[in-house]
């Protein structure tokens, strides 16, 4: 703010100089604009090394994010902010572009090898094991709030099948908080150029596009992820459970035993409870996941078990028309018990944008 009444002041007695020492002042002023923009990459620097070396998890409404995702958009912002207030173009486009350089060399790379680090071990590590306890997640991400960035949420995320630790959910959500942050600050960029800088907004148009990169980025490092928590943590139980209980049953029916299968569902409502709504990581990660990325995960857990359902049906040699009007039935059942799962996350993630 100060910088651009000096710079204002100077303009108004530009008329009383004669043109060598008008030069003169630009120079300076050039001289004063490196000397800012040289400050503020330091200070950049500077605060993200902190925000790195204080990240802890953070634990809201039983939802973990991780410190330094707000921490480090916090820094982004206020630096940004202070170079608009200059009434120079070129700082605040200057100071866009470290932000994009920071983002990228820094923040962006360190999580992304973080994260594949992380899935890594998790395929390394699929051995066995048994689910975790919630309050010892909780214990651990206490006495991990030290480390650094995101090593207290990725480290020994998954220790074997059926095991998921909070670590990973909450990595998962800070991603998410991190593409979310990442698209505010281009809306943001944008509307103060075209507002206050128009002229130089050709200057921060590779920043954008760089931004809107890592944007998709952090998406698909989220995604792969959800994927894998799926995959590693959910599905092999559910992927047993379709199997056992497909294998019981017969779709080559008589009036008796469709008559019974009516009477007493041999298999979807019990799947439901037990392996979808009752399955301990499927609990955990519903509890700790955002309501946006517990939807995702639904989604590719219903995909999954669709392909299990169909492979277990592929098995069976014989089907006659009371069997097959029974399967018709169970794939109703189980498609509409998925849905009603999936819209109630659905409205939760309506009313979390609507507060938002």
């Amino acid at each position: 703010q100060y910088c651009s009444k000096f710079t204002q002041f100077l303009g108004s007695f530009y008329s009383y100089y004669n043109i060598t020492k008008m030069n003169k002042i630009a120079d300076q002023n050039q001289i004063i604009l490196g000397a800012y923009v040289s400050l503020e990459r330091l200070w950049l620097m500077y605060s993200f090394d902190k925000a790195i070396k204080t990240a802890h998890p953070l634990d809201i409404d039983g939802v973990f994010v991780n410190s330094l995702v707000d921490n480090t958009f916090y820094i982004i912002r206020n630096g940004f902010a202070r170079a608009v207030h200059t009434g120079n173009g070129l700082a605040a486009s200057a100071t866009a572009n470290l932000v994009f350089q920071n983002i990228q060399e820094g923040y962006t790379q360190k999580l992304k090898r973080l994260m594949s680090e992380s899935l890594q071990q998790t395929t390394d590590t699929l051995i066995g094991g048994g689910d975790s306890d919630d309050e010892n997640d909780n214990d651990s991400l206490e006495k991990q709030k030290n480390e650094s960035v995101f090593a207290a949420a990725l480290e020994s995320d998954i220790v074997g099948i059926g095991r998921l630790s909070t670590g990973l959910l909450c990595a998962i959500n800070s991603v998410e908080l991190s593409a979310k942050f990442i698209n505010e600050l281009i809306d943001i960029i944008k509307n103060e150029f075209e507002a206050q800088f128009p002229s130089k907004i050709p200057t921060v148009e590779m920043a954008l596009h760089g931004l809107h990169e890592m944007e998709v980025l952090h998406e698909q490092m989220k995604n792969q992820a959800i994927q894998e928590v799926v995959v590693s943590c959910i599905t092999p139980t559910q992927e047993k459970a379709v199997s056992s209980a497909v294998s019981r049953i017969s779709y080559k029916l008589n009036d008796s035993l469709y008559d019974n299968y009516e009477r007493n569902d041999p298999f979807v409502n019990g799947f439901l409870s037990r392996n979808v709504l009752g399955n301990k990581n499927f609990i955990k990660s519903r509890k700790h996941l955002t309501s946006k990325n517990c939807l995702q995960l639904i989604c590719v857990m219903s995909e999954a078990i669709a392909k299990s359902f169909e492979k277990e049906l592929l098995k069976k040699k014989e089907c006659n028309a009371l069997g097959a009007l029974r399967l018709e039935k169970d794939v109703d059942s189980l498609l509409n018990g998925l849905l009603r799962l999936i819209d109630s996350f659905e409205s939760a993630t309506s009313e979390d944008a609507t507060a938002s």
